[in-house]
């Protein structure tokens, strides 16, 4: 009788850990998903974001030579 209770117990215990480890491992795994999915959202955005970054930069840099060359000519009128 005590070996049957000891087994019984044994195994609602094992029963009960093996639910908790899978359960957790699966919570992990859904959590781990969309950090990895939001980690590639983000450098997508932050690659496009470099992008318009350098566009920026050039445009600037040719409304400074547009806005020098414009100086040039209203100094020699």
């Amino acid at each position: 009788m005590s070996n049957e209770k000891y087994l019984n117990n044994y195994v609602e215990v094992l029963t009960g850990t093996m639910t908790d480890a899978v359960i957790r491992n699966i919570s992990l795994q859904a959590s781990n998903k969309v950090a990895e999915e939001t980690i590639a959202e983000l450098s997508r955005i932050i690659e496009e974001l470099n992008q318009n970054g350098a566009v920026l930069s050039k445009e600037l840099e040719e409304l400074k030579t547009s806005k020098t060359n414009f100086d040039n000519v209203k100094h020699q009128i």
